[in-house]
């Protein structure tokens, strides 16, 4: 009942950040981005937001866009290369690849072309803070498209893996945990807008702990593009659904 217990909490915390993450966001222009970097910058926190805390086995809230100029090209894979950087231990390494709006891959970013961009991105290293130590692993893999329209969308996945002890006092807890992430159809705010238009983030996080029960919960928010977004939570076999609000 303990571990359900925390689990649960976790859910409603993973709410939180997703909530958090998608109604702080400015929103992108309802016109077509300058350049490659607003774009990578428009991606970034609209990827990595929504999936911290909880929702992500990465701790890496203050990871920066990249810069497209210290990015390579890499001829076999078609995609760009940019330099690996450290966040409190992890290892990030990334890869995006343009495309046209034939799904093509391109060479070079062109405002009037580059119809959608893909970023994958890799967490790999060892958090020790307070007495816990977790071996954090992740894979994340999102794409922006419609850059030539005003409707900028997300779609993408995340698995993550995290494994270690928590400190709990003079005590340590086990930790095994697995977090997957969907992001389905986000329809990011426009210009002048707080809140995605349509679609849903959902996570599933499971705890399975050598000699503990596993635990699972799953919760889905979807947006409407008001400050009422629906939220499912399923624990143990039971599902509930409410709104909230975003903006309360």
């Amino acid at each position: 009942m303990r571990t359900l217990r925390h689990l649960r909490l976790a859910a409603f915390a993973t709410f939180a950040a997703l909530a958090a993450g998608c109604s702080d966001s400015t929103g992108p222009s309802n016109v077509q981005p300058a350049d490659l970097s607003q774009v990578l910058a428009e991606l970034q926190p609209s990827s990595l937001a929504p999936l911290n805390a909880q929702i992500s086995a990465a701790p890496v809230a203050g990871l920066s866009a990249p810069v497209p100029s210290s990015c390579s090209y890499d001829a076999t894979s078609k995609s760009f290369i940019c330099p690996n950087v450290s966040v409190t231990g992890v290892n990030v390494s990334r890869s995006f690849t343009l495309f046209d709006a034939s799904g093509n891959k391109q060479t070079a970013f062109d405002k009037t072309t580059t119809a959608a961009v893909e970023m994958k991105t890799t967490f790999a290293g060892t958090v020790t803070s307070g007495g816990s130590t977790l071996v954090i692993d992740q894979q994340q893999d999102v794409t922006l498209s419609g850059l030539l329209t005003g409707a900028h969308t997300l779609n993408g996945t995340s698995l993550g893996h995290m494994n270690g002890t928590v400190a709990n006092g003079t005590t340590t807890v086990p930790v095994a945990t697995t977090i997957s992430t969907t992001i389905t159809n986000l329809v990011l705010p426009q210009a002048g807008a707080k809140y995605p238009q349509s679609g849903t983030i959902s996570a599933t996080i499971t705890n399975a702990p050598a000699g503990l029960p596993s635990t699972t919960a799953t919760v889905t928010i979807t947006f409407n593009g008001t400050s009422k977004a629906n939220v499912s939570v399923a624990i143990g076999g039971i599902t509930t659904t409410t709104t909230v609000d975003l903006g309360g």
